[in-house]
């Protein structure tokens, strides 16, 4: 099973260094990032996308190092859609967008609970 899964993972390979070629070439991505546990360990789904593409990276962990291991948003020089997590203004070659959703629900949470 582990050898398959590195094959697997080795040809791959190519597809995933195109596919960051073109997430470099949006004009426009949403970046996220979503905790979540797997076997009782916690893990981090990173998500970046737009209409046509989505890269989907799983990590134990989540902050630059990732984000550089990931090594798309060191590049990216479009618009960055986010949720306003402080890692992603790090990347100061785009121009940065908020997530309106993430905005209205956090609005929301302080209306209700706070």
């Amino acid at each position: 099973m582990l050898n398959n899964n590195r094959r697997c993972a080795d040809e791959l390979q190519p597809f995933i260094t195109d596919l960051k070629v073109q997430l470099l070439k949006q004009q426009l991505l949403h970046a996220d990032v979503t905790g979540y546990y797997f076997e009782g360990q916690r893990n981090w789904l990173h998500t970046l996308c737009n209409d046509n593409y989505t890269y989907y990276a799983v990590q134990t962990k989540r902050g630059t190092e990732v984000m550089n291991d990931i090594n798309v948003l060191a590049h990216y020089t479009g618009r960055l859609l986010h949720d306003y997590w402080k890692l992603y203004c790090e990347f100061a070659n785009c121009q940065y967008r908020l997530c309106t959703s993430h905005h209205s629900r956090d609005l929301t949470f302080c209306h209700e609970i706070e």
